[in-house]
């Protein structure tokens, strides 16, 4: 290979490590462990509470999986306002093993992840059934481990429950704490973060293209 083709191999690749972007950390709200059960068989929605301190990007609505074995039927989960009391994401997780189990909870990824900004006031609620049934805990310690991905979110005030049925917004509070119910999770990352490359990084493209330029000139052929 001749030298100006190794340089321009080398700066292709320098150029590609230099530039490319990593993969953002994404982080599981309610995170619950492997091997939770049911201990509530209700259908009243359930929700709780999070507040949003820097912009993020949700990409993933989950449910509880009680022994992870399957879902009995398909589980609505929504993210709604508690300002407006609407719902600015929605899915339905489906009926058996289809959706991604980690930990005790199965996710489907949004088709398109919604960012919501910093002071956004939201709640995670969920739709259960009495089959499937969630973890309460009854005003006890959770297992679950709570994410605020490095303070991006709030997990705050208690828990809330529903008495006008599926699909309504959870407007009277239960007891705490603000994990209360294994029900939905969500998994979401930082939104808007950008990538800037290491000044050794520059200086290394500027030094080839100093090499580059040289070789270049080295063998321009002469004029007559």
């Amino acid at each position: 290979m001749s030298p100006r083709s190794l340089w321009f191999a080398g700066l292709l690749a320098a150029s590609s490590a230099v530039f490319a972007l990593p993969a953002q950390a994404q982080f599981t709200a309610y995170a619950v462990p492997a091997g939770a059960v049911s201990t509530q068989f209700i259908t009243n929605p359930l929700g709780m509470d999070f507040d949003v301190n820097a912009p993020i990007q949700i990409t993933s609505l989950g449910v509880f999986d009680s022994n992870q074995d399957g879902l009995a039927f398909a589980i609505p989960i929504r993210i709604w306002d508690r300002n407006t009391q609407l719902p600015v994401a929605s899915l339905i997780i489906p009926a058996g093993t289809s959706a991604t189990l980690i930990g005790g909870s199965r996710f489907v990824n949004l088709v398109t992840p919604i960012t919501l900004n910093a002071g956004f006031q939201g709640s995670i609620v969920e739709d259960p059934n009495t089959t499937d049934g969630i973890f309460n805990t009854f005003g006890g310690a959770n297992p679950t481990v709570l994410n605020t991905g490095g303070g991006l979110i709030s997990f705050v005030g208690v828990s809330r429950v529903g008495d006008s049925g599926p699909g309504t917004y959870p407007a009277r509070l239960d007891g705490g704490p603000a994990d209360r119910y294994d029900a939905g999770t969500f998994q979401f990352t930082a939104a808007g973060a950008a990538v800037t490359p290491e000044p050794g990084a520059f200086a290394l493209l500027a030094g080839l293209g100093i090499v580059g330029s040289g070789i270049i000139r080295r063998r321009r052929p002469r004029r007559p």
